[in-house]
Formats: C-alpha cells, structure tokens, sequence
C-alpha cells in the first residue's frame, strides 16, 4: 500500500511539474510575458521610487523659483510704470517702456543661456519664465491699443501699435547681436587666457 501510495505521489507530482512547465513555456511565447525570474523586484521597485522622488522635488523647487522670480518682475513692472509718465496725447509710455526693455532682456538672456550655458536647467525658467514673464504684459498692451481706438484717438494707437511692432523687432535683434558679441568676447578671453597659461607652462619646462 505504501509503495502504491509512493508511486501515485510521484506520477502526480510528475505531471503537475510538467504541466507548469508547458504553461511557463507558453507564457514566455507571449509577447505581454514578464519573466520574474530575471530581475529584482526589490532593487528596481527602489529605483523608480528614487527617480520619481527627485522629479517631484526638482519640479517642486522650478515652482517655487518661478514664483519668487515672477514676484520680482511683477514689482519690477510696477515700479517702473511708477516711474515713467503718461503723454498728455495718451500714449502708453510706460507699457511701452516696460515691454520693449523686458523684450531686450529676454533676447539677451535666451541667447545667453543657449549658447553659454546649454547644459542649464535653472536659468530659463528663473530669468525667462519667471522674472520676464511677470515684467512684460502683451494683455496690458492689447488693452490700451484697444482702448485707444475705442475713444477715436486713432493716431496714437496706430503709432503704439506700430511703434511696438518696430521697437519690439529692433530690440530682440539688439539683445540677440549683444549676446553674441559677449559670447564671443568670453570665447576670446578664454582662449587668450588658455595660450597665456601654455606660453608659462612652457617656460617652466624650458628653465
């Protein structure tokens, strides 16, 4: 009985083992099979973890950048329209001001930081996004042409609107042309620099 009792356990268990190996067979045909036996659930679950941690951070920290930069250029904006006084004839001096020095200083920046420092991550969002952003106002500018032509006065408002068209052009192209001509100016201080620093290690071999 015994022996008969053994050899059942064996046939079955024989046929079990093989009947999940037929099945492990076809799910690894599949083309959806995971095998769960190559890898380390624990050590990748810890990597994706980590990775998405520091993604929620870093996206947390370009928030608050942006924030505290945008309150800058908004208290910029307002302390320069503070400054600059309206035309009698009502032209928007100071949107016109503020928007066309903020358009300078974007182009300079933007073209500083992709060609200088194209590897930087913070810069953009904290000068351009931020700061630029909240300094400059195209809804403030749309506002007064609108209202300019609303009371008739279309003369002034097809001069701001021209005027800011042309300036904007004029100062995006003064800011770029500026960049370049720093960029270019650092690259030959460099480069001046690096022979300076040959020239002496030379030298110093020679003596």
């Amino acid at each position: 009985m015994g022996l008969a009792f053994d050899r059942l356990w064996t046939d079955s268990s024989y046929r079990n083992n093989k009947l999940l190996s037929l099945q492990v067979g076809a799910m690894e045909n599949s083309e959806h099979f995971i095998d769960l036996r190559n890898i380390s659930p624990d050590i990748e679950m810890d990597k994706d973890l980590s990775s998405r941690q520091s993604s929620i951070r870093k996206t947390k920290y370009l928030y608050l950048i942006v924030s505290i930069t945008g309150a800058v250029g908004a208290l910029t904006r307002y302390f320069v329209s503070g400054l600059v006084a309206t035309p009698s004839d009502g032209f928007p001096l100071a949107t016109f001001v503020i928007n066309m020095t903020g358009t300078f200083f974007l182009a300079l920046v933007l073209i500083l930081i992709l060609e200088r420092f194209p590897k930087s991550t913070l810069a953009r969002p904290l000068l351009a996004t931020g700061f630029c952003g909240a300094y400059t106002t195209f809804s403030t500018f749309m506002v007064e042409e609108s209202l300019l032509l609303k009371s008739h006065n279309f003369t002034v408002g097809f001069i701001y609107l021209a005027a800011a068209t042309v300036a904007g052009l004029l100062a995006t192209f003064l800011g770029v042309g500026l960049a370049r001509f720093f960029y270019k100016l650092d690259f030959y201080l460099r480069v001046q620099e690096n022979i300076r620093t040959d020239s002496k290690e030379t030298l110093s071999a020679d003596s």
